[in-house]
Order: C-alpha cells, then structure tokens, then sequence
C-alpha cells in the first residue's frame, strides 16, 4: 500500500498529514503521545489502532516527557507523572505496547529508527513552542508524520483557518458541527490492535516508578512544588463524577462564588489530557441537571476553551499586547502616563504582598493549591494593570506566576484570559475612559465585596505567618 492510498481511507478532518514519506512494508506504527495523555476517548489514540490494524501493524504508544518544557515546575510533572501507571495499563488494555522513555533517551526521531516505524501519529498543541516540535518532527522523521486535534470538539480544519474576535463569532460555527464531532452515541466499544509485538518489544521503563521517573527527569526547577491535587485519568473522571452528582445542578448560580465549590475546576486533567473535553461533556449532556446549568457549563467547555485554542494558534502575539484588539491598545496608550495608585516588584507579587486582601489570598490559592477560581483570576490579573509600570509589564507579570504556579499553566486558557482582563482580547469597549484602564473593563474590590462572599474566600486563605513560596 502506498501512503496516498493509505491517507485516502483517513478522511477525518482532525487529521492533518504533516509530511509524506514512502510507507515501508512492516514495522509499527508509533503514537507519539504528548499533549493528549490518554487511551481512551483520544482521537489519535483510536486513528493510530485504525491505521495500525489496516497494515497489520503492532502499535508502540512512544511517551517521553521533556524536561525542557517552558516554564513547567516539579509542581507539573508530579501531576503528569502520577497519571503514567493508568496510562501504561489502559494502553496496555486496548492492545497497544507502552514505551516510557526519560533523557537522555527521549528523541522521537532516534525512537523511529530504532524499532523502524512504518508511521507516526501525534496529537497537537496549540501552543508555539509545540507546534515548532512538530514541524521540526515533520522535516526529520524518515518516515511520514500525521496529527490528530484531539484536544479540541470540533476541529480546527473543519472551519476557517482565522482567529475568531469574539465567542459571538464562533459559537453559531461550533453549534452547527457539535452533532457531527461530540459523538453522544459513543456507544461502541473502543477497537483493539490486533497485531501484537512478533518479538520482544523495545525496551522501556517502568511506568509504575514515578519518584524514579521524576529523578531521572534530571535538574527541573522545583520552586512550585507538588500539592493536593492527584494526576491521572481516575482521579479526573472521579472529579469529574462527584461534580455532576453535586455541583452541576446549581452551576449558574455558584460558579462565581470564589468561596464555594461551584465549578468542575477539571482544568488540571484537561490541560494534562487525561480526560478529554467530548467525554465531558457527554457526561454533562447525560446528567439529570437542568438545562440552563449543562448549557452554561458546555459553553465554557466547547466555546470559551476551542476559542482559545484558535486564539494562541492562529495569533502569534498571543502574548504580548499586540495580541489584542486595536481600540484596547489605543485607549491604553492614552492613558499609559495616568499615576498608578501602587506599585510592586515581581518579587512582592510573587509573595502576595500588596495592600489589597482579596488579591494576596488569590495569590495565596494559586502558590499554595495550584488552582485559582476563574472570577478571582479575572480580578487578579485586571489589578496587575494598576499595579505595573505599563500593560505589556501586566502581562509579563501575570503570565510568568500563571505559568509557575498553576497546574492548568502554560495553556492557551491561561494566555487568552489574561489577554482578556488586560488587554481587552474577546471583550468589547467599556467606555467612558477611566485613569490607567482606558476602556478595559475594570474590576475593583469594592465590586468583589458586593457580588461574592469574600470574608468566607479570605477565610479560606488566610496570610500566613511567615508565607513561603516553597
């Protein structure tokens, strides 16, 4: 078979072919799995058993972690690494073999020539720094390289190849796709490979070894240690399952109390992919909450989140003021000499120490759990731009602690609500014009006082006598 034709029975728009190489006649397929940490309910997990079933091919499912990932802390691999046991075995369970790989042995392309691939399948990232990987996979790899969308609902070839400027502009596209690509049914058990390994398979570490898999992980930075919050897919799916049991019903009226438990805060397992948004929201769509709040959820889940994604993929000053909206940078830039009410180091951010409680115990939440409430990521982040010599500083400032501290970090829903508070991205004017923000929507503690119960979210997280950021 030729990989045209082969790429012809592979019509799938969460396909995209990245190189095209001569298929050779045996040899496995390998799944190149990074972003989508899963077995089950993962697009290129179920396309790389598809193709390796049509060439009679044994599937080798290749995970390295890198431990030059930007920004990512022993707080993040402790959380990638405590969902590898489960993967290896539902790997394992769905016929495939699971190769666990740790410096210096984590090169793709060495891997390939090693057990002589026939094909390699990856999932995507919208994140630059990862797409350069795949690209460069692309140029280097013997052997043809095709990706999945599999942490996406619909996607993105199925529609414009454009950033989106607001929810408005994307959601009526999303809506009309949902049907083809949510999958409700869902109902058939998930394929197998049939071809096992012929002889013994390349040799991999153990996956039940975490603590020996973190020390081989080599020199990372380990400011933002380990927390509460436990990895991997069962812990997810257990979240996932008390929240629709207790929290789903009354969504609309307490996700924006930062002293309740009124949101899935899933994000960790959905930034790792150890669960997968379809899945999700299948089991939302299945509950017997009312309809407002599996609405209102779903939005955040498909609209909010897949616009995101086309945000720091299709945008490649994602990060910078640049990014945003030409009427946000005009009124900013008017307004860039206004006198600042306070002004803080990066250092005393990082430390919560600033006058405003409602901040520090955000910033408290973040360093000491990994997490923060998305009301209070809005307030935190908009309060960096009167705090901060200018907006690009803003954004500097608040991207660098998201990305430190949060186990949902260095994700496009990190980047695009922190363009959103600062910068305006995804907003509309809020005029008139006020000292520093211009027309950026601001927020303000007095504010918070009125619409949460904020004694009971300071309470929560009190000052601590000698506050320490290890």
């Amino acid at each position: 078979m030729t990989i045209q034709a082969l790429e012809q029975q592979f019509t799938d728009l969460r396909v995209q072919f990245r190189s095209r190489r001569p298929l050779p006649d045996q040899g496995p397929v390998v799944l190149w799995m990074q972003r989508a940490q899963r077995a089950y309910d993962n697009p290129a997990m179920d396309l790389a058993i598809s193709v390796a079933n049509q060439l009679n091919s044994p599937l080798a499912v290749f995970f390295a972690p890198r431990p030059d990932y930007p920004d990512a802390q022993l707080r993040h691999f402790t959380f990638l690494a405590q969902g590898i046991p489960e993967l290896a075995r539902d790997v394992t369970a769905r016929g495939a073999t699971f190769i666990l790989r740790s410096p210096p042995h984590t090169s793709l392309t060495q891997f390939c020539t090693e057990v002589g691939a026939r094909l390699v399948i990856g999932d995507e990232n919208a994140m630059d720094f990862a797409e350069d990987w795949r690209r460069r996979a692309a140029l280097q790899l013997r052997v043809s390289l095709w990706t999945v969308a599999a942490d996406l609902i619909v996607p993105p070839r199925a529609l414009p190849a454009q950033e989106f400027w607001a929810a408005r502009s994307l959601r009526p596209k999303i809506a009309a796709l949902l049907p083809i690509y949510l999958g409700l049914e869902h109902s058939q058990p998930p394929e197998r490979v049939l071809h096992s390994w012929p002889d013994l398979p390349p040799p991999s570490e153990d996956p039940q070894d975490i603590s020996g898999l973190l020390r081989r992980l080599g020199p990372i930075a380990c400011q933002a240690g380990p927390v509460a919050w436990q990895g991997g897919r069962g812990a997810g799916l257990e979240r996932l399952q008390s929240w629709i049991d207790k929290g789903l019903s009354r969504y609309t009226i307490s996700r924006d109390e930062p002293s309740q438990d009124g949101t899935s805060a899933l994000s960790p397992w959905l930034h790792f992919g150890q669960l997968g948004p379809a899945e999700v929201a299948r089991a939302v769509e299945r509950s017997q909450a009312p309809e407002d709040a599996k609405a209102a959820y779903l939005e955040q889940l498909i609209v909010r989140r897949e616009l995101a994604w086309h945000f720091v993929a299709r945008n490649p000053e994602f990060r910078t003021l640049a990014g945003c909206e030409p009427w946000a940078r005009k009124t900013l830039a008017e307004h860039a000499l206004d006198h600042r009410p306070f002004s803080y180091t990066f250092e005393q951010l990082e430390s919560a120490q600033t006058h405003d409680p409602a901040w520090n115990a955000a910033q408290r939440q973040m360093v000491q759990t990994g997490w923060m409430h998305n009301r209070m990521r809005m307030y935190w982040a908009k309060q960096l731009l009167l705090w901060t010599p200018d907006p690009q500083t803003a954004m500097k400032f608040a991207q660098r602690l998201n990305d430190k501290w949060l186990l949902d970090g260095r994700d496009p829903n990190g980047y695009t609500g922190i363009a959103w508070s600062i910068g305006g991205k995804h907003d509309r004017p809020w005029p008139p014009a006020k000292p520093v923000w211009g027309w950026i929507r601001p927020m303000a503690l007095s504010g918070l006082k009125k619409k949460t119960n904020l004694d009971a979210y300071l309470a929560q997280h009190p000052p601590l006598t000698a506050f320490s950021l290890t």
